[in-house]
């Protein structure tokens, strides 16, 4: 059975991803917090460590999806929406769409057809 990604669910993982940098920031936050040796509630800790298992989600599927060779081009261009070539464009949308597919798979958001 061919496991594929509906156009709800492909949303879902691409917005999971685009969100990368407000939970490092939010993560960050929490560490400055810690640092300044205040008290952390249990329900902070638990939305940190949350946090850390989205972040080491992103990035392992990341680096386990997308072609070695083609990662730092496919980051800038995803995250930090470098310009690239027209004839680039094609290949990191596929790599992008391996990514987000390894994605939606890991968080259990595809569906069966």
């Amino acid at each position: 059975m061919k496991v594929i990604l509906c156009k709800e669910a492909k949303k879902a993982a691409r917005s999971f991803a685009a969100a990368y940098y407000e939970i490092k920031a939010a993560t960050d936050a929490y560490n400055r917090w810690q640092n300044m040796n205040r008290d952390v509630d249990l329900e902070r800790q638990k939305e940190y460590e949350l946090r850390i298992r989205h972040l080491k989600t992103i990035e392992e599927t990341f680096s386990h999806a997308v072609d070695p060779d083609m990662q730092k081009k496919v980051w800038n261009y995803f995250y930090k929406r470098i310009k690239i070539e027209a004839f680039e464009k094609a290949e990191i949308e596929a790599e992008i769409n391996k990514w987000i597919y390894s994605l939606a798979k890991e968080l259990g958001i595809t569906t069966d057809f």
